[in-house]
């Protein structure tokens, strides 16, 4: 291996990379919608709930709760 490509492979204090707290979301929400072919509406209602869930969430970590 070249020395150009080695930091690569060195993951020390790297941020993460991958997007398992956003399949986490996904797979939250999909249970939630309960089938798996909503419509429009049921879809628009679930997005307006989940962005409350969202708001609250934020709240708690802004006051430190």
């Amino acid at each position: 291996m070249t020395d150009e490509r080695l930091p690569l492979w060195n993951v020390h204090n790297v941020n993460i990379r991958t997007n398992n707290h956003l399949e986490g979301w996904h797979n939250r929400l999909n249970r939630k919608a309960g089938k798996s072919h909503n419509g429009f509406y049921e879809l628009l209602e679930l997005l307006i709930a989940e962005q409350g869930v969202m708001d609250t969430l934020i709240q708690q970590v802004l006051s430190g709760n």
